[in-house]
Parts: structure tokens; C-alpha cells; sequence
């Protein structure tokens, strides 16, 4: 007995291949898809670079000093404060008479100053009271920043940026700034209070 197999025509082959998925290749990226990836990259990116710069700018205030840096630190800060006193030069009110006066070397211990009449009987060599502006009043930066250190340190042992500018204010005050205009006693009054703080 013979068995006869079904042959498959031609017609009934293409039914077949006509059902089958056919496969579709990958359509190409489009130049607007390609814009809208790159701003999201770009914004992306943008975020990351600006959460970058606050993680550095946090840093910078976080950042612990040493001593020798916290004195440079309110060094060049009560320097700064003073700059615009010492590119004017300009004698105010009980200076003019000072200047000219032969006895104004010892009116300071006549009200009781005498500290300050001793601090320019040094500087001067002499007892009158010779116009030596600006060198008393850099000597005053120098001891305030010393004595800002110091207060720093006292308060903070481990300090940072935002530790010294908490302190900073004794010196960066703006009614203070009127006792730094004068020539003659604004040193002397920066040095009293940097005498309280130490």
C-alpha cells in the first residue's frame, strides 16, 4: 500500500508565507528626537554641574582651618575694612587741632588716656604728637586680627569661614567705622577693643 503524500503547491506556499510576521527593520532616529535627547542631556548635565559648584561652595564654609589661616583669614579682612581710610587720608575733626597743636601730646593724659598718650610717646619718640598716619592704625589691624584669632578660637576649636564671620562683626560695624575716621584716637579705640577681647 502506498501512502501519497499531499504535495504543497505553489499557491498554497505563498498563503503560508503571507500569514508569517513579516520583519521591519528599526526606523532611523529623526533629527527632533535627537534635539529633545541632547537638552535633556544638557539639563542633565546643568544639574549636576550646578549641584557640583554648591557642593564646593558648602565646602568652602565647612572646611576647618588652622590658626595660622584664621589669622591671615581676619588679617586681610580688617585690612580691606580700613583701605578706604588710608587712600583718603583725611583729618577728621580733633585731628586738625592735634596736628597743629604743640600740647596735643599731652592732652590724652589731661582726659585720662594715658595708654594712648604712652602708645605715641613710643611711636613718636617724643612727647608732642607728630601726624604718624596711617602706621598706628596698621598696627591696630594687626592687633585686632590677633585678638579676633584668639576670640575665635575660644569659642570655636575646630572653626571654620562661618565661625570667623561670626565674630567678624566687632570689626566690620559701621558705627565703629566713624571712631576709625579719626587719625589719632581711632587707633588707639581699636586697640582698647581689642584689649577687651584678649
Amino acid at each position: 500500500v502506498m501512502r501519497v503524500m499531499p504535495v504543497i503547491g505553489p499557491a498554497k506556499n505563498a498563503g503560508m508565507r503571507s500569514k508569517a510576521s513579516p520583519i521591519t527593520p528599526p526606523r532611523p532616529v529623526g533629527s527632533g528626537q535627537v534635539a529633545v535627547r541632547g537638552r535633556h542631556e544638557a539639563k542633565a548635565a546643568a544639574k549636576t554641574g550646578a549641584s557640583a559648584d554648591m557642593g564646593r561652595f558648602s565646602d568652602f564654609f565647612s572646611k576647618e582651618l588652622g590658626r595660622r589661616q584664621v589669622w591671615l583669614f581676619f588679617l586681610l579682612t580688617t585690612f580691606v575694612y580700613v583701605v578706604p581710610l588710608l587712600l583718603a587720608d583725611y583729618p577728621y575733626i580733633d585731628d586738625n587741632w592735634r596736628s597743629l597743636s604743640a600740647a596735643a601730646g599731652s592732652a590724652w593724659a589731661e582726659q585720662g588716656r594715658l595708654f594712648t598718650e604712652l602708645f605715641y610717646n613710643l611711636l613718636t619718640f617724643s612727647n608732642a604728637a607728630p601726624n604718624i598716619f596711617p602706621l598706628p592704625l596698621l598696627i591696630a589691624v594687626l592687633a585686632m586680627a590677633a585678638a579676633l584669632t584668639s576670640l575665635t578660637f575660644h569659642y570655636y576649636p575646630q572653626p571654620t569661614i562661618a565661625c570667623c564671620l561670626v565674630t567678624l562683626p566687632l570689626w566690620y560695624n559701621p558705627f565703629f567705622l566713624q571712631n576709625l575716621s579719626y587719625q589719632y584716637d581711632g587707633p588707639a579705640m581699636a586697640l582698647s577693643v581689642a584689649a577687651v577681647i584678649y
